[in-house]
C-alpha cells in the first residue's frame, strides 16, 4: 500500500503538469503563460522524486507486486511521457501560434505534433521493454 501512495504522488504530479500546461496555453499574457509552464516543469521534477521513492520503498518493505509494477508504469507513461511531450509542444510552439496564416507555420505545428508524439511512443515502448525484461 505505501509504495502505491508514492506512485499516486507521481501520478498527481503528472496531472498537475498537464493542467498547468493547459493553463499556460490559455493564458492571456506571456508572464502568466511562463508561470504556468514553470509550474508544469516543477511538477515533473517533483514526480522524479516520488518515482524514485516508490520502488525503493517497495523493495525495502518487500511489498513488490505485479499490480505495483503495472501501476508504476502507467503513472510513468503519463508523468514522464505525455506530460513532458505536452509541455514541450505547448511551451515550444507558443511563439509560433502568434504568427498566423503562413504555410510554414502549419508545417511547424505538424512537425511538433509528430516529434512530441514520437517522444510519447518511445517512452511507452521503453517502459514496456523494461516490464518484459524485469519479469
Amino acid at each position: 500500500m505505501l509504495p502505491s501512495l508514492f506512485t499516486v504522488g507521481t501520478l498527481v504530479c503528472g496531472y498537475i503538469a498537464i493542467l498547468s500546461t493547459l493553463n499556460g496555453t490559455t493564458a492571456i499574457d506571456g508572464d502568466h503563460a511562463m508561470l504556468a509552464f514553470d509550474t508544469a516543469a516543477r511538477a515533473i521534477g517533483w514526480a522524479i522524486l516520488f518515482d524514485g521513492l516508490d520502488g525503493r520503498i517497495a523493495r525495502l518493505t518487500h511489498a513488490s507486486s505485479d499490480f505495483g509494477r503495472e501501476f508504476d508504469s502507467l503513472a510513468d507513461v503519463i508523468t514522464f511521457g505525455i506530460a513532458p511531450a505536452f509541455l514541450a509542444f505547448a511551451w515550444g510552439f507558443r511563439p509560433v501560434y502568434e504568427i498566423e496564416g503562413t504555410r510554414i507555420v502549419q508545417h511547424l505545428r505538424e512537425a511538433g505534433w509528430v516529434i512530441t508524439f514520437g517522444y510519447v511512443i518511445c517512452g511507452a515502448a521503453r517502459l514496456a521493454r523494461f516490464n518484459i525484461d524485469s519479469v
